[in-house]
């Protein structure tokens, strides 16, 4: 077997689908991380905002992101990475869904939102979508 150059095994990592998981709750985590791996995608879980920023991935295919985190919110995460030119195609995640976040979430370029209890159905259908949207990019850029 050929060694793979470094070329090699950095266009292999940016093929790779990561869905980076951000919610404060270490137990919500590692549930959205079990679904996620039942399906044989590369889940990367964070605590906080900054946290990704500071581990982030090569390359984020998907970002699930709770509105509620300590220091910079979801949708603040959203608009960052928007602004930045690196938005990431972003399910929003909220156990409150009376709140107005939807509206400002749409402006941010969030391609879906869930409301806190869900089923991990919901779920995989909304990173499908994403990961089939990054997957199109990459063909057609």
């Amino acid at each position: 077997m050929q060694a793979k150059s470094p070329v090699d095994l950095v266009q292999m990592a940016h093929a790779l689908d990561v869905v980076s998981i951000v919610d404060r709750d270490a137990s919500v985590n590692q549930a959205l991380t079990d679904v996620l791996l039942s399906t044989s995608d590369n889940p990367e879980p964070f605590q906080c905002a900054d946290e990704l920023k500071s581990n982030r991935p090569l390359s984020t295919s998907c970002l699930i992101a709770d509105v509620q985190l300590p220091g910079v919110a979801g949708l603040e995460l959203c608009q960052h990475s928007a602004a930045s030119g690196k938005a990431d195609l972003t399910i929003l995640l909220t156990s409150r869904p009376g709140d107005n976040h939807w509206l400002r979430a749409l402006r941010a370029s969030v391609s879906h939102s869930l409301v806190k209890p869900f089923i991990g159905s919901e779920l995989l259908a909304c990173v499908k979508s994403n990961l089939e949207c990054r997957s199109a990019q990459r063909r057609h850029p």
